[in-house]
């Protein structure tokens, strides 16, 4: 009983933090999976830039990256990455998306 106690409320964070999505916002990655590029895209974010960072599947965040005022995608390098699940974030303003990003090289 106390090892279920302990996993359930891990997996419903990890289910909220990722697939929550607001109707405002948007977040698309594309392709998914990728292997050596994947172009990010939003909409409904703030026009005032943004900080992108992504996140393994360990809690590790292998990058960060400052996105320019006005700017709605991003080309992101994903060649360095290993072969598993990441989670991408977007901050901008009070606007935050998340999205899962496969890395299949």
């Amino acid at each position: 009983a106390c090892q279920q106690w302990s996993i359930e409320p891990v997996a419903a964070f990890a289910r909220q933090g990722v697939e929550e999505v607001t109707a405002a916002a948007s977040l698309h990655l594309s392709p998914n999976p990728a292997s050596n590029q994947v172009n990010v895209t939003w909409e409904g974010m703030a026009a005032n830039g943004a900080v992108l960072t992504i996140v393994n599947t360990l809690g590790k965040q292998v990058e960060h990256q400052q996105i320019g005022k006005g700017v709605s995608s991003h080309l992101l390098n994903t060649s360095q990455f290993n072969n598993g699940l990441y989670i991408i974030t977007l901050h901008s303003g009070q606007d935050v998306v998340k999205a899962k990003l496969i890395i299949s090289q």
